[in-house]
């Protein structure tokens, strides 16, 4: 096959179908970049979801003197009232879900109030006794908000408990509708690029015809007469991807990082590693990068059985993972309720993230199959069992961490381990001299 005549034959068809050509590039730039901005929204309501239901507080709203009389037959709510609500916050039963709590009287949520809706004409006419006293509750894991509500709810004196959750579910509805449109959009517009490419080169090949008849005539295939005229298509093609690609990424890297994150400092965004991933422009991570070991468990503890499991993680804790800032010393896995846990495991906040940064010891889910989980809760009922982290890493971009079924040592097995230990060292040593000799 001549590839000369074949790329002389694509550029005359280029410079012939100008218009079309454009047209073809235009279409296919449009509509990839309509699927990679509702990819980017998809991972950006991903990433906000995260971000967001880890941060969502519960509200205990308190009766207030313009609240409803079938729900507050009371009135105000008592100083006695908010006792008994602290004292149940604080109680043995919800202290072990309860991260904070904080109180606001009327006064507080007044002002508040008045600086969120600054300028707006409803501001003037609110009053201060109109506004609910609340307790302001933080989770140690948010999941667990139907505790706090199931609680509060109907307690005398208390009108309405309000999971911030169900704020955000609205929020999120509207964006996922949004980015399901863009799809639809995008699906039809690289539909109508399909037909236009293909009558681009029944054209092109119409107002070829006498050549084309030639080259039948002196025995060319078919194959070497259609091939100019499908590259000529996938060249514009690929030209519209290219353009659509480097659309998306700029549209992260100056629009939503170096525009909207430096205005909305409150919020978490995509970045460009997000979205050279998403659309596959650069290789995902490979290989295993270790952030914390424990080594003082192996000292500690019998290792029985160990076990890979995946952890469900925020934005920020990923960052500082990232960063090679964590620590295992005295954390420990639990199993409740058929799901794993990983406790007491310590990740600092992200000095980079925002203002509410997670707590750095809070509970966090362990990602392991039902039957290892099931094994596991088998396990640590026998006496002198205990799940144990042994490492913490990244493998193929993802967090990891290796977790062990152990039994504790007695003193006497410490001593003997720690004997083992100093033989080996001395008998490296002693290796290590000799070949120096040698």
């Amino acid at each position: 096959m001549r590839f000369g005549f074949v790329f002389a034959e694509i550029g005359q068809g280029l410079r012939r179908n100008a218009s079309m050509v454009v047209s073809i590039i235009l279409v296919t730039f449009m509509s990839l970049t309509f699927v990679g901005l509702a990819g980017i929204l998809q991972l950006q309501i991903g990433q906000m979801k995260n971000y967001w239901y880890d941060r969502a507080q519960v509200a205990v709203y308190l009766c207030s003197s313009v609240s409803p009389q079938e729900i507050c037959p009371q009135g105000e709510a008592s100083p006695d009232l908010k006792t008994a609500i602290e004292a149940k916050l604080q109680s043995s039963t919800l202290a072990p879900y309860v991260d904070e709590f904080y109180f606001e009287n009327h006064d507080q949520a007044y002002k508040n109030f008045q600086e969120q809706f600054a300028g707006n004409s409803v501001a003037k006419y609110v009053t201060a006794k109109q506004l609910n006293e609340t307790y302001w509750v933080k989770l140690n894991n948010a999941a667990d908000s139907q505790i706090i509500t199931e609680s509060f709810s109907g307690m005398a004196g208390v009108e309405e408990v309000r999971d911030q959750r169900s704020y955000l579910d609205q929020i999120f509805s509207i964006l996922n509708a949004a980015s399901l449109a863009s799809i639809g959009i995008a699906a039809l517009m690289l539909f109508s690029a399909g037909l236009l490419i293909s009558t681009t080169i029944r054209l092109s090949a119409f107002s070829r015809r006498r050549e084309l008849g030639i080259m039948r005539l002196v025995g060319a295939s078919n194959f070497y007469i259609q091939l100019p005229f499908i590259l000529e298509g996938v060249v514009a093609a690929a030209i519209g991807s290219i353009l659509s690609a480097a659309a998306v990424v700029a549209i992260v890297q100056y629009f939503v990082q170096g525009y909207l994150a430096a205005r909305l400092p409150f919020t978490s965004f995509v970045n460009l590693n997000d979205t050279c991933e998403y659309r596959n422009l650069m290789p995902r991570e490979r290989g295993q990068k270790v952030v914390a070991s424990n080594r003082k468990a192996r000292h500690d503890y019998h290792i029985e059985d160990t076990y890979e499991a995946g952890l469900v993680l925020t934005g920020p804790e990923v960052k500082s993972l990232r960063a090679g800032r964590a620590s295992l010393i005295d954390g420990f896995g639990s199993v409740e309720n058929g799901e794993a846990w990983l406790e007491n495991v310590h990740i600092p906040e992200y000095t980079q993230a925002t203002w509410n940064n997670g707590p750095s010891r809070r509970r966090r889910k362990l990602l392991l199959h039902s039957h290892e989980i099931a094994k596991l809760a088998g396990k640590i009922k026998e006496s002198g069992y205990t799940l144990v982290p042994l490492s913490l890493y990244f493998k193929d971009g993802r967090a990891k961490v290796e977790i062990a079924l152990a039994r504790g040592k007695k003193e006497y097995d410490k001593r003997q381990t720690l004997k083992e230990q100093q033989d080996k060292r001395e008998a490296d040593r002693a290796m290590s001299s000799k070949g120096k000799d040698w």
